[in-house]
């Protein structure tokens, strides 16, 4: 019987763990201090399963660590990117995103530009 629930209990911490994403991609929506407002409905949608039209967004917490680049490696500052524009965030650890406000508040390793 032990050897069942200990099964089970692994099974589900599996399914769990594979929800969990160390980077997002979206559009920065706002900038603020120490901080950019960053559209995650995708991500939201991937983890839940969830299909409805509602616009979900991650506060990413930029650091005196967090580092700023281009597709080609370029070394870019905060300043460098404005609203509107495609970014990867990569977060500081993993990370389940869902509907939850405070599953949306990440930390930021390193914010790629993708698209401007």
């Amino acid at each position: 019987m032990k050897g069942i629930v200990s099964i089970i209990v692994c099974c589900v911490f599996l399914i769990a763990c594979s929800n969990e994403t160390t980077s997002l991609y979206g559009r920065l929506n706002k900038i603020e201090e120490k901080t950019f407002i960053v559209e995650c409905s995708d991500q939201v949608q991937k983890t839940e399963n969830y299909t409805e039209d509602i616009g979900y967004s991650c506060a990413v917490v930029l650091t005196d660590n967090t580092t700023f680049r281009n597709l080609n490696r370029e070394e870019l500052s905060a300043k460098d990117f404005q609203t509107g524009v495609i970014v990867q965030v990569i977060l500081t650890e993993a990370k389940i995103i869902n509907r939850c406000n405070s599953s949306r508040q990440v930390e930021a390793k390193e914010i790629v530009l993708i698209d401007e």
